[in-house]
């Protein structure tokens, strides 16, 4: 049986991969070092900004780094908040937040 990997196993591989910092990720993410910190040492779940700001950096889907961090089922339930919260950021809908509408409504 293979062992499940956490959000904060496949987080530290991805930055080792780019040979990358807590601190240089935390930079290119624009979060905090130390929240960063807390995600990998498994203290602290990502939100969904982090989320995003994470796939932005490792160049994956954002829809990808949910579903890693759990969070994809419980964001599911709350496409209006996902969507609004993100727009609100970027003052527009955004590609992942149509990707991810889309994807919700035929999953």
């Amino acid at each position: 049986m293979l062992a499940k990997t956490t959000f904060s196993d496949w987080l530290i591989a991805e930055r080792n991969k780019r040979g990358l910092t807590t601190e240089g990720v935390a930079a290119l993410a624009k979060i905090p070092a130390w929240d960063l910190s807390l995600i990998e040492e498994g203290r602290k779940q990502p939100n969904f900004k982090v989320c995003k700001a994470i796939a932005k950096v490792f160049n994956v889907s954002c829809e990808e780094v949910m579903r890693l961090a759990g969070k994809l089922k419980s964001y599911k339930r709350s496409l209006r908040g996902i969507l609004s919260t993100c727009c609100w950021i970027h003052d527009l809908k955004c590609s992942d937040c149509v990707g991810m509408e889309r994807f919700i409504r035929f999953a």
